[in-house]
């Protein structure tokens, strides 16, 4: 008989284990086999996880006698190598975030470089959960799991989401900023206007009164000055630009400061202030302006188109559109404009020598430009006329608009809404009037500018620039004095 004992303890629950001669079932420790022939007999010991195992043995069995034998394991764990698990955090652009904690590391949570890479050290067969967090984002997918890791694991991506929102943005102002202080723009002294066009993401909810705020500071009575908010009608109304938005979520909209008269060259700052509806704050904004001067009012009236009041049965009117005006003489003639009667300031013809000359590259003036007052947004979108004398036909030309300080495309031939002109034309407005006299082009405006047609100029050599000629009126007092000088350094 033959009995053999494996040793220690820890090798046997591992799994240690003993046969005879190279064959047969492996036995455990302290079992006992018979039937051995009587001579030279080799125990083998099974191989374990972390210990090194007895070398084979001889052993000499002698009749009716019981031989016994040891195996002794020596402990000898492998130390395995350490993994990876590496990967990048990018937005949905693909662009890399920086400073993603990479949360549930066993050692120190990695964080992302500005690609987004992040990579950290585990030891072989680690599990465990890896969850990305930073502060304003959400992740997809929000965590990777991972169950005895014996490789490495690379390109474990994620993709974050921005939840930060974005203040308000004005993109734009009516009259533009330093108006009659840095031009010669004429800042209306009656029925005066100043408008905003804001886009917010999330939307403006437009029943808080609190959520647009103007505060206007005047020369003659600065350092005071008088709030107004969306509740102080009527001196300041909303026009949604996308009218099917619910009142409590705009994300486009032109806000409007009314006064009907300010002092003759008096100094204004107007300061606007927002908040969306994750009351979210915009930096409060300052537009600067001079009013004009009594002398540039009058000249500005004496020099006004000749106007009369649209016949009833003019096919314009209708619906919302009751009362209209039309040019009756000189090159504006035919020139019309078709409003709604309840808008608190009323549209008209401004004197044509305000607004310079068309000045774009490769572009000809067709017709005069219209110099359409007053610069203010109305409720109600109006309906221009333009006079294209000489054609038959409009369908070739674009529509361009002076916002104060330069010519920018605003509509093409077909009618398409540029970027420069959102915000001022209505999309899908423009109707070709072909064949009239005199042809024209209809369009439905939110706000009153200059505007010329144009049409694209053939390519003959012109080495001799055209100077824009300078607007007439002298300016509102331009300069700024100390009045605008002090909120500057405020």
């Amino acid at each position: 008989m033959l009995q053999v004992t494996s040793l220690p303890q820890g090798a046997i629950e591992a799994g240690a284990q003993w046969r005879v001669d190279g064959g047969g079932t492996w036995q455990n420790s302290g079992a006992t086999v018979n039937g051995l022939s009587v001579g030279q007999h080799t125990v083998e010991f099974k191989a374990v996880t972390d210990y090194n195992t007895p070398a084979n043995q001889n052993v000499t069995v002698n009749s009716d006698q019981t031989t016994n034998a040891n195996g002794t394991y020596i402990y000898d764990p492998v130390i395995p190598e350490p993994g990876t698990i590496s990967g990048y955090v990018r937005d949905s652009s693909g662009s890399g975030i920086s400073g993603i904690t990479m949360n549930g590391w066993p050692g120190t949570d990695p964080v992302t470089g500005s690609s987004g890479y992040y990579g950290g050290t585990i030891s072989n067969g680690w599990s465990g959960s890896i969850t990305p967090s930073k502060t304003g984002y959400t992740f997809s997918p929000p965590s990777k799991s991972y169950t005895n890791i014996t490789s490495n694991k690379s390109n474990e991506n994620y993709i974050g989401d921005s939840t930060t929102s974005i203040p308000p943005e004005i993109v734009e102002v009516i009259p533009h900023d330093n108006a009659g202080i840095l031009d010669n723009f004429r800042v209306p002294s009656r029925d005066f206007s100043f408008a905003a066009r804001i886009v917010d993401s999330d939307g403006i909810n437009i029943t808080d009164p609190t959520s647009i705020i103007f505060t206007v500071y005047k020369e003659s009575s600065f350092p005071l000055g008088s709030q107004y908010d969306l509740g102080d009608i009527p001196f300041v109304r909303v026009v949604k630009l996308l009218p099917s938005e619910p009142d409590t979520a705009v994300t486009k909209l032109w806000v409007i400061f009314i006064q009907s008269f300010f002092d003759y060259d008096e100094e204004l700052v107007i300061q606007v202030e927002a908040k969306d509806n994750s009351d979210v704050l915009m930096s409060p904004k300052s537009y600067f302006f001079t009013i004009e001067s009594q002398t540039d009012y009058l000249v500005a009236q004496i020099n006004l188109p000749s106007t009369e009041s649209v016949n009833q049965s003019d096919s314009a009117l209708g619906g919302p559109y009751d009362t209209g005006i039309k040019v009756t003489s000189g090159g504006l003639s035919g020139a019309k404009i078709v409003s709604n009667s309840n808008d608190p300031i009323q549209p008209y013809f401004g004197p044509t020598d305000e607004i310079p000359q068309l000045d774009v590259s490769q572009m000809d003036a067709v017709g005069s430009p219209l110099n359409l007052q007053p610069p203010t947004v109305f409720s109600t979108p109006v309906k221009v006329f333009i006079p294209v004398p000489g054609r038959l036909s409009v369908n070739d030309l674009s529509v361009y608009l002076y916002n104060g300080t330069e010519w920018i495309l605003a509509s093409d031939a077909n009618g398409i809404v540029q970027p420069g002109g959102e915000g001022w034309m209505v999309p899908s407005s423009r109707i070709n009037h072909n064949f009239g006299n005199p042809s024209s082009i209809e369009l439905r405006l939110y706000h009153f500018t200059g505007v010329q047609a144009a049409v694209n100029r053939a390519p003959t050599p012109d080495p001799t620039p055209t100077p824009t000629p300078t607007p007439s009126p002298s300016g509102g007092g331009g300069g700024g004095g100390c009045f605008i000088s002090t909120i500057l350094k405020d």
